[in-house]
């Protein structure tokens, strides 16, 4: 609580819910000019009292103590595809260390497994100091899959995918000071734009299994729930809306502004998405015009509470 010398009349003891040893102390002083002890008033200079001075901390203050835990845990998620890291990691690093992100889900990520190459969630991690957890995909005989890079630590990862899919998702529980939050990565199947009618449509299918195993898992109870990643399909597509009507799109709620994010060198369209749990509060989100991989990355300031 705070209290002081004040002059005379004036009233601010509506800032105290449960008036301490303090306050008392400080509503006498404010209405005799003086300090009540044991029935006697001791008088202060009216010079003295005219003053606004020597404020000190005496007593908690439950209504700040209130306000900072009402004010959240601020998050930042970055949601990126790096095509295979074509671009170059060292280029990669670059752009995340700029972004300063709290937690990085990443796609298209090349895995211990193909010959010749190494593992790049690792290598991205340690240049960056940060935590990491992979999942491979299973198909084209190598392993590309998706990772989640951290600033705080993970607790938790599995490796998920939907029925008849080779594309896998990651889950993982990340502590972040008093709170955890899962975070999800995915990569939903692709369609390309030459492609046969006949693939369409089953790719189309496809990606609506995914999206709904991904959601049977970040709709169950517990803890806040962030879903990242490249859905490879457009806003009010089936997968979108299936989303739309349990969690947040970040870019949609942030001002309404839906950032195309493919392909980088010319946005047109937007397959790549950050979606936050309705308890979670959406401050930003922005897809920044970095050419280093085929998808502009995304990054959504979300609070936790």
């Amino acid at each position: 609580m705070f209290w002081g010398i004040a002059p005379r009349g004036f009233v601010a003891t509506s800032w105290w819910p449960r008036p301490g040893p303090a306050t008392k102390i400080f509503r006498s002083l404010v209405v005799s000019g003086g300090v009540q002890v044991h029935g006697r008033v001791i008088h202060i200079d009216h010079m003295l009292t005219s003053l606004l001075a020597l404020v000190v901390l005496i007593d908690p203050l439950p209504v700040l103590a209130q306000k900072r835990r009402s004010a959240g845990i601020e998050l930042r998620v970055v949601s990126w595809n790096i095509q295979n890291g074509k671009g170059g990691l060292t280029a990669v690093a670059s752009v995340l260390r700029k972004l300063r992100a709290d937690v990085v889900a990443l796609q298209e990520v090349v895995l211990p497994g193909r010959r010749g190459k190494t593992n790049q969630a690792t290598r991205l991690a340690r240049s960056l100091g940060l935590h990491q957890r992979s999942c491979a995909h299973r198909y084209r005989g190598g392993r590309v899959g998706v990772a989640l890079l951290s600033r705080h630590r993970i607790t938790r990862v599995r490796c998920l995918s939907a029925p008849r899919s080779r594309l896998r998702f990651l889950v993982a529980d990340v502590r972040r000071g008093r709170q955890r939050v899962r975070l999800i990565s995915i990569h939903l199947h692709p369609t390309h734009p030459l492609d046969p009618s006949a693939r369409k449509k089953r790719m189309d299918r496809l990606r609506l299994t995914e999206a709904r195993a991904v959601l049977r898992v970040a709709s169950r109870p517990g803890m806040p729930v962030v879903v990242a990643g490249d859905f490879n399909d457009d806003t009010g597509s089936p997968p979108y809306k299936l989303f739309q009507g349990r969690f947040q799109d970040a870019c949609g709620k942030a001002g309404g502004l839906y950032e195309k994010t493919w392909p980088s060198v010319l946005p047109v369209t937007r397959i790549d998405y950050v979606w936050a749990a309705s308890k979670i509060k959406v401050r930003r989100c922005r897809a920044p015009l970095v050419r280093v991989s085929d998808h502009l990355p995304v990054v959504a300031d979300l609070t936790l509470f």
